[in-house]
């Protein structure tokens, strides 16, 4: 949030005002094209980095050729690496949010073209759109003072809070499942525990160390639900109140 300030800054001052753009309206126009073309590309990034930072390079030149009036000057090539350097953070660093909340909300970042890898991409544009709006509501400020900051502040938590709850509340529910004990996570224990239960070499994922590995879909009362391997749902289980649970570590 404090770098997208200085990220606008660099498009708003160092580019548009300093080459006599005279009309405060076209210069307005100016900066929500490009962030919001900024936008589109982190969705082309998200599924093809080098495509998306080549649309970005162009992005950026087009820019440099349109508005500055001496493009080939050697301080003014230098401003616009410094732009396309710091667009490309603006860009990056939505991923690394999302990559953060696939770690923190057990869901996996889907490069193929589905319904959730859609609505990851889109989830980058719109912070796109929110960082640029934040930087250019502080355009004329400090760094320090928040105060426009903190309405965008609040729209981009409503916006994470949705997205977390809605589009992957799957993987939450699993990961609270996980954490709490109740299952969904995988299990080991003694070979000589287990071979009472008569369980199907299928719902076996290893076996190691006199040890067997299981994925546990949920535990509840003494009845353990397993999956057969590379599955995570559920078609066998056993009762077993009493299970010594061991470490999966070879």
């Amino acid at each position: 949030f404090f770098i997208s300030p200085i990220i606008v800054r660099s498009l708003y001052f160092n580019f548009i005002l300093k080459e006599k753009i005279k009309k405060d309206k076209n210069r307005k126009i100016l900066c929500f094209t490009y962030y919001a073309l900024c936008g589109v590309i982190a969705f082309v990034f998200f599924y093809n980095i080098t495509c998306g930072l080549l649309l970005l390079l162009i992005l950026v030149a087009c820019y440099h050729f349109i508005i500055i009036q001496n493009p080939f000057c050697y301080k003014k090539l230098l401003k616009t690496i410094k732009l396309f350097i710091s667009t490309t953070l603006l860009i990056i660093i939505p991923c690394f949010i999302l990559l953060f909340l696939s770690i923190t909300l057990n869901f996996n970042i889907e490069g193929s073209l589905t319904v959730n890898s859609i609505l990851q991409a889109v989830f980058i544009l719109f912070t796109i759109i929110i960082l640029a709006g934040t930087g250019f509501a502080d355009r004329h400020q400090r760094i320090r003072d928040t105060k426009n900051r903190t309405q965008y502040y609040l729209i981009f938590s409503v916006a994470i809070c949705l997205y977390m709850f809605t589009a992957f509340s799957v993987g939450i529910s699993e990961k609270i499942v996980a954490l709490i004990g109740l299952g969904y996570q995988y299990r080991c224990y003694y070979d000589t525990d287990l071979n009472q239960y008569l369980i199907p070499d299928e719902f076996i994922q290893d076996k190691f160390n006199n040890k067997t590995k299981l994925f546990v879909v949920a535990d509840i009362d003494g009845k353990m639900y397993i999956s057969p391997k590379n599955k995570h749902t559920t078609s066998f289980y056993f009762t077993a109140k009493e299970l010594a649970q061991v470490s999966c570590n070879k």
